[in-house]
């Protein structure tokens, strides 16, 4: 594929519906910025992805994007379950918010596809990812919503998934453009991890095989 084909799936999707957040945050990763990931949305959404249509390199990303959008679609089903204060945290008012939130979410997968294994991917709590950054507000994403009657997300509390993906990737096998930092954040309390995304997509294809064949995996 040549790099006007490659450079038009990219065109396609900043042209869609997202929220300016969204929209800079892509743009970022696609020259050349960490691609940044909230660990529940590796372990829940990503996962759920590797599944359906793998997680592998994609020069076009865009034959997936059906495949994609069926899992963002059960997504936006099961929070259409939660409270009012969430789902207007999540979409704002009107159609628009929801919209920008489900394209949101299946560009956000369609640029990890794209990506290269040595692109380096920093794993945290800290800062919102491209899947927050499609919420219409995104409070929840840092305690500030309730949820199922409890405050959730804070970003402390990310620390035990981002230490099992680290772990998962430290007994893989290692390839060549693999790294490896953590650090620690005192005032914030929240742990990142510095890695590839060739490592990241190891452990999700780890995860997925492990659901596939119906093994338990703790959360």
């Amino acid at each position: 594929m040549g790099r006007k084909q490659e450079a038009g799936w990219q065109k396609e999707i900043l042209g869609w519906q997202l929220t300016e957040m969204s929209r800079r945050g892509i743009e970022g990763v696609l020259a050349g910025e960490p691609y940044p990931a909230k660990p529940h949305n590796l372990r829940d959404q990503m996962v759920a992805i590797a599944m359906v249509v793998g997680v592998g390199r994609e020069k076009n990303p865009m034959k997936h994007e059906l495949g994609i959008a069926r899992v963002v679609d059960k997504v936006m089903k099961v929070m259409e379950k939660e409270n009012e204060v969430y789902r207007f945290d999540v979409w704002g008012w009107g159609r628009g918010g929801w919209e920008a939130n489900r394209k949101g979410m299946i560009a956000a997968a369609l640029v990890f596809l794209s990506l290269p294994d040595k692109h380096t991917m920093i794993v945290s709590g800290r800062e919102p990812d491209l899947i927050c950054r499609s919420c219409s507000i995104g409070g929840h994403c840092w305690g500030m919503v309730y949820r199922n009657g409890c405050r959730s997300c804070y970003p402390f509390e990310e620390n035990p998934t981002v230490q099992v993906f680290r772990e998962m990737a430290l007994a893989g096998v290692r390839g060549l453009f693999a790294k490896d930092k953590e650090t620690f954040d005192r005032v914030e309390g929240t742990v990142a991890w510095e890695t590839s995304v060739g490592d990241v997509r190891r452990v999700l294809q780890s995860l997925a095989a492990a659901y596939k064949k119906g093994n338990g995996v703790a959360r």
